[in-house]
């Protein structure tokens, strides 16, 4: 029972997996993806590592041509309006239990209904000798000789074939030996079993006692489980050509891109809870990236792992031509490969020797992080905002633009029944349970049409139609994920809640960087430096995963005053106190000059860059006669002070009375990074720290502790933990704001000597390098505690200088600034249209938390800083 590993990573139901003459393992999948109602339930077949999962019969039963006029009717169906009226009914609905026939390549099965249990009519398959047309030309019936189905069960079921004539099976309850003809003979009837009088209860599985002839003992390639650890090469697909399809694709059709796409399976048990879109029982997806296709259709490229699967190949417009309705996976190390799109495997492979196989494996290229995952409100709403919502409000004609005025206009697999897709266009038209080339998505959709100059003399760029098409293509969904969808309407990222890694979106075994630049950043972010010091500031290139490009540009560096800097970035100070200045680092980044900012402020009494590891230096609370320690008890009065009330860390020498005791914060330092090794029994301690960060993040707390830890960030408590711990343990996940972040930190010891330490670490538990940390904020003058600070990507700085919060920013219509104290009091505000640049000045009272909430064109922000002053 130990290293187990799943095999597949199937987003709807799989089930009987048996073992077959080859050592394969085949199996009955429910194949739903951007399918019809009731589609296919039929044989699959894969390594017994999970490798390579392909389907087998019966997958497509709606073929190319299954909506076009026929010429004769069809036996038992008859001929509606010239069209073959469903396709389903042609072969059975679903195909369980099957098992080789010993000594044959042919197999046997149970044929069911769709919603039934495993009860029904046996058959045998041969999908090696005899071409599977959709219908009935591989299937002969065992027990019955129909060619059309009914969404029925039957009484037979679990057949075990002794050979291609004789058969052990389960018939109404009973244990029967039967012919190839069905002739049966009972064997163990469920009357003379101790479950003869329970009603529902079956003789199911028959097996002989006899020795099976051992299955070949297939190697297995994949590394997953205990095999992770052996050295190996990251998992890759290769594709031979993609032109290789037996469906041609549009005349004169080149193709430049692959794309990758991520099924996100569901998480709960009902349908369309939430819809993903206005595609029925669509499930939500990411557009991982892109590769390069060669000349000869061939294509090579690292593979996301462990994940559900399916492709497209795009031209040169990065526009869909052709997609997969239904999906594939990829285990560690493995070689997935493919021979076309939809080739026909009833030929042979060309003998080729494909020009992307003769290099490295291409790097998987995200196209838009907004399509990581894709959505209506972060993919495409953006475009439509800013280049269609205002025409089309002042005209008063057209859509508005919301996602649900877009329905009629968009494309989608599938509606809630069969068969349509959107309401208008059939699944003739598109391709039954395939899709036909350049017959879906963006070029299928009535709204592409309108994304050029012809209408409106509308004008979008590349960029904004490639992101349009993306989402068209994509099935035209809502949500990204099933989680907080009212978040997802306000434009917030919300990840999926299984199957994805943020720290690793496109899940490449081995993430490395697209050695595309996209953005930069300067370390440190900002920092206090003495008169007359030396600093490096360094600026670091990546790409849309935020991960370091391995050929970085050429920086061009400048400061704002307090010093100079050179054409390697080191800041040498003046001799006198003075800024905040800032540091820019200019690059080619993408094609465009962009600029890039630090924030470095002159002071003899800097704030101090959080060291690795454990903390080590600390307010605590202290008295004369009982150190850092109090009485358990007598805790109430230093929550109600500090904690709920959003106040920055207490200065030093602050005091406070606790039963009759005074006690004041005073700055400890200890060398073996362990608090409170001096408290006795049923004793507790606070702590406090400031950390300024320059964004908002996402953190843990890193602790080892013996016995009660609590902390609260700005008043809210963020961990509490009642353990004794010899191995450091983290915190969940939490987000810290950008600016001044004040930290309570509690521990009480119940017995004997305690102790505690403390880090704080990203997600990946590694020690964070561009927190601020300050125990001695000044008592007569404003120092910057926080750099020029705002969102990623949004209109809008924040300074926090010697003559106050200033805040600067850009609208195309409207703006409105509100700054707020923690005790919730608006205390300035102003509002306009265009740039703006206001200052809330200083005054005796402006130290402590503020909020600034901002609302630019009607998207609001918000953002805490720290100020201090005179007190």
């Amino acid at each position: 029972g130990s290293d187990i590993i799943a095999l597949s990573y199937h987003e709807t139901n799989e089930w009987n997996p048996s073992v077959d003459n080859d050592g394969m393992i085949i199996y009955s999948r429910w194949d739903y993806v951007d399918r019809d109602d009731c589609i296919a339930h039929h044989p699959w077949v894969c390594f017994p590592d999970g490798r390579d999962p392909r389907s087998w019969h019966g997958n497509y039963p709606l073929s190319v041509s299954t909506m076009e006029d026929v010429s004769t009717s069809i036996p038992g169906v008859g001929k509606i309006n010239g069209k073959w009226p469903d396709g389903r009914n042609l072969r059975p609905w679903a195909e369980v239990d099957i098992r080789a026939i010993p000594n044959s390549r042919k197999y046997v099965a149970t044929a069911t209904g769709h919603h039934t249990q495993s009860f029904g009519e046996l058959i045998i398959f041969d999908q090696y000798g005899i071409r599977d047309d959709g219908k009935m030309a591989q299937i002969k019936g065992i027990t019955t000789n129909r060619t059309t189905w009914e969404d029925k069960a039957g009484p037979w079921a679990t057949c075990w074939p002794l050979s291609e004539e004789y058969f052990l099976a389960s018939y109404n309850g009973d244990i029967v030996f039967l012919d190839k003809s069905g002739n049966r003979i009972t064997v163990c009837p469920k009357s003379a079993t101790p479950v003869a009088n329970i009603g529902n209860f079956k003789l199911l599985d028959p097996i002989p006692l006899k020795p099976r002839e051992t299955p070949p003992d297939i190697a297995v390639k994949t590394f997953d489980g205990e095999r992770e650890k052996i050295p190996h090469d990251p998992a890759v697909i290769s594709v031979m050509n993609v032109y290789n399809s037996d469906i041609a694709f549009p005349q004169g059709t080149v193709i430049k891109w692959l794309r990758v796409i991520q099924l996100i399976p569901k998480v709960n048990d009902w349908i369309n809870d939430p819809p993903m879109g206005a595609a029925s029982e669509s499930v939500a997806r990411m557009a991982l990236g892109v590769v390069p296709v060669e000349s000869d259709g061939s294509a090579y490229f690292e593979a996301p792992v462990n994940r559900c699967l399916m492709f497209q190949v795009l031209d040169s417009n990065y526009m869909a031509v052709q997609s997969m309705r239904s999906l594939t996976y990829v285990h560690k190390g493995e070689h997935l490969s493919c021979v076309g799109c939809h080739e026909d495997k009833w030929k042979a492979a060309p003998i080729t020797n494909p020009l992307a196989l003769k290099r490295e494996p291409s790097k998987l290229k995200p196209e838009f992080m907004e399509a990581l995952p894709t959505s209506y409100y972060r993919t495409a709403k953006p475009v439509f905002d800013a280049k269609c919502v205002s025409c089309h409000k002042q005209q008063g004609k057209g859509p508005n633009m919301s996602y649900n005025s877009l329905k009629p206009y968009i494309f989608h697999f599938c509606d809630g029944g069969w068969p349509y897709t959107n309401g208008n266009i059939s699944v003739g038209e598109v391709g039954g349970s395939r899709t036909i080339p350049g017959k879906f998505g963006a070029r299928r959709s009535k709204l592409y049409k309108y994304l050029n100059s012809s209408h409106h003399n509308v004008s979008l760029t590349k960029d904004e139609i490639h992101r349009v098409t993306l989402w068209l293509d994509l099935n035209s969904n809502e949500f990204g994920s099933e989680a907080d969808t009212a978040a997802q309407r306000r434009g917030t990222l919300v990840w999926p809640t299984i199957d994805v890694d943020p720290k690793n979106p496109i899940g490449l075994e081995d993430p490395r960087s697209t050695n595309d630049p996209s953005d930069a950043y300067i370390t440190p972010g900002f920092v206090y430096v003495k008169p007359g010091s030396v600093t490096q500031f360094i600026a670091t290139a990546v790409d849309m995963l935020n991960q370091k490009v391995e050929k970085q540009p050429t920086f061009t560096w400048a400061v704002s005053g307090g010093g100079t800097i050179s054409s390697t970035g080191v800041f040498t100070a003046e001799n006198s106190e003075g800024g905040p200045y800032t540091v820019t680092a200019t690059a080619n980044i993408g094609g465009q000059q962009m600029k890039f900012t630090a924030t470095v402020s002159v002071s003899s009494q800097p704030g101090m860059p959080l060291p690795a590891g454990n903390l080590t230096n600390l307010l605590c609370l202290q008295s004369t006669t009982q150190l850092t320690c109090m009485k358990a008890s007598d805790t109430a009065s230093i929550e109600s002070k500090y904690v709920g009330t959003g106040k920055i860390a207490p200065l030093p020498d602050e005091q406070i009375q606790v039963n009759g005791a005074s006690f004041k914060w005073v700055e400890k330092t200890n060398s073996g990074g362990k608090w409170f090794t001096d408290c006795g029994s049923n004793l507790a301690s606070y702590s406090a720290i400031t950390l300024v960060s320059p964004k908002e993040r996402s953190f843990k707390i890193g602790y080892l502790q013996d016995d009660h830890v609590a902390v609260w960030m700005n008043g809210q408590r963020v961990l509490s933990d009642r353990a004794y711990s010899t191995k450091e343990r983290f915190s969940p996940a939490i987000t810290m704001p950008s600016g001044a972040n004040s930290f309570i930190i509690k521990h009480t010891n119940t017995g004997g000597e305690g102790y505690l330490s403390l880090r704080f670490v990203d997600e990946a538990e590694n020690d964070i390098k561009d927190l601020l940390y300050y125990l001695k904020p000044a008592s007569t003058q404003v120092h910057q505690e926080v750099a020029t600070i705002s969102a990623v990507k949004a209109p809008y700085s924040i300074q926090n200088l010697r003559t106050g919060l200033q805040v600067d920013g850009i609208s195309r219509n409207s703006y409105r600034v509100e700054i707020f104290n923690v005790s919730g009091q608006r205390i300035s505000s102003t509002n306009g249209s265009g740039e703006f640049h206001f200052v809330m000045p200083v005054t005796s009272q402006s130290s402590g938390l503020f909020v600034v909430r901002i609302e630019i064109d009607g998207k609001k922000y918000m953002q805490s800083v720290a100020m201090t002053g005179s007190r």
